[in-house]
């Protein structure tokens, strides 16, 4: 004979709908996952400078490596005068 209410491989069921049953865990999941989130952006330095910084190094180098290349030929020039 079968049980006179609802029920889940036996154990009883009450008829809710899914929102107010799962209600408190989807808050409390979407809480932690945009709180870890937001708090992993603050912690985190601006990503875009880190770049910018990195770039304007690379150009940084580049010109003193020019300007070594600039002096070193003028010194070979200055010597091939010498003798």
């Amino acid at each position: 004979m079968p049980a006179p209410y609802p029920t889940l491989f036996g154990a009883r069921v009450w008829p809710t709908n899914f929102l107010k049953l799962w209600f408190p865990f989807f808050m409390t999941g979407s809480t932690a996952y945009f709180g870890v989130a937001y708090i992993h952006t603050k912690l985190m330095d601006a990503p875009d400078d880190k770049w910018v910084n990195i770039v304007k190094n690379v150009q940084d180098s580049t010109e003193a490596q020019n300007v070594r290349k600039e002096v070193e030929t003028y010194l070979k020039k200055l010597e091939t005068n010498k003798h």
